[in-house]
């Protein structure tokens, strides 16, 4: 992987077709809060209604082809949280803990932020993604409809 070919940026209605080729696959979006992508304007209204109205959220580029998105939330309680996706060809090449450590140091410039990562136990590459930034599992579960079905995420706090 040439990390040199690696960018983030802010999203574009031009990415849709980069970002559907992974918002449709089900596999990729198996843990995701969102429902598989079936036409292109699904990817096209999640970028205009999610994406660009998150002043936080930004596509993941290689070689400036799309390949995902990392986000960050922030609540009234200083409580970030930070989410992702990441197109499958990509997987396991470090690029998002990349990304995620810039977007931690950001979150860390506010001193009082309490950065978290929620992930459902099953998805073991967003446990490990966790781990590898230093978060820990606090043993909160939070209990959330998706998808038509009830679903446990597991709270990890960055220490």
């Amino acid at each position: 992987m040439d990390y040199n070919k690696l960018d983030i940026r802010r999203p574009k209605l031009d990415d849709s077709k980069d970002m559907f080729k992974y918002c449709s696959d089900k596999e990729t979006t198996k843990f995701l809060s969102f429902e598989t992508h079936k036409t292109i304007k699904d990817t096209e209204f999640a970028i205009e209604n999610i994406l660009l109205k998150n002043n936080n959220a930004y596509v993941i580029t290689y070689n400036n082809i799309c390949i995902g998105t990392i986000d960050y939330r922030k609540d009234d309680n200083n409580n970030y949280e930070l989410g992702y996706v990441l197109n499958k060809k990509y997987h396991n090449k470090g690029i998002i803990t990349y990304f995620a450590k810039i977007l931690i140091d950001r979150i860390k410039e506010n001193k009082d932020a309490n950065i978290f990562i929620y992930y459902e136990k099953d998805n073991i590459a967003s446990k490990r993604v966790a781990e590898k930034l230093g978060f820990i599992e606090t043993g909160i579960k939070r209990k959330q409809k998706i998808k038509n079905k009830e679903r446990i995420s597991i709270e990890s706090k960055l220490i």
